[in-house]
């Protein structure tokens, strides 16, 4: 019924398996390897992609630094075009149009008053032509 098998050739093919399965374990670890590689590849180029942005980033922001520092330079300048009187400040800019728009409408009042005087003189002239006219 039961056949028997000796120790050695039991021993035997225990051996060949373990062969068979350090194969086995060798190639996926040579797989996994090439794997890991790869990754390790698409992880290098991911970090120097990074890199440069973070580069090209900081370049970006220093540009922006330098034209602030510029524009705060500007504005500390500005102070010199502005009137300090006691209670606020007025830009000179500021100053002359306002200037000018009371200019104009100073002008604008008496460009106003000299048509309604010349109104008043074509109105008398006109009754006393009208008055002239009766007369005769």
């Amino acid at each position: 019924m039961a056949q028997s098998v000796s120790n050695d050739a039991l021993w035997e093919k225990l051996s060949e398996m373990d062969k068979k399965f350090e194969e086995l374990i060798k190639s996926d670890i040579h797989t996994l390897g090439l794997s890991n590689d790869s990754h390790f590849e698409a992880n290098r180029k991911n970090i120097q992609l990074l890199n440069e942005n973070i580069f090209k980033t900081w370049k970006v922001v220093s540009q922006i630094r330098k034209q602030q520092k510029e524009s705060n330079e500007v504005q500390k300048n500005d102070g010199e075009s502005c009137f300090n009187f006691k209670f606020f400040k007025v830009r000179k800019t500021s100053f002359i149009i306002t200037i000018l728009g009371l200019l104009v409408f100073i002008l604008t009042l008496f460009c106003m008053k000299q048509q309604n005087d010349y109104s008043l003189l074509i109105d008398e002239y006109y009754r006393q032509s009208v008055g002239i006219e009766a007369n005769n």
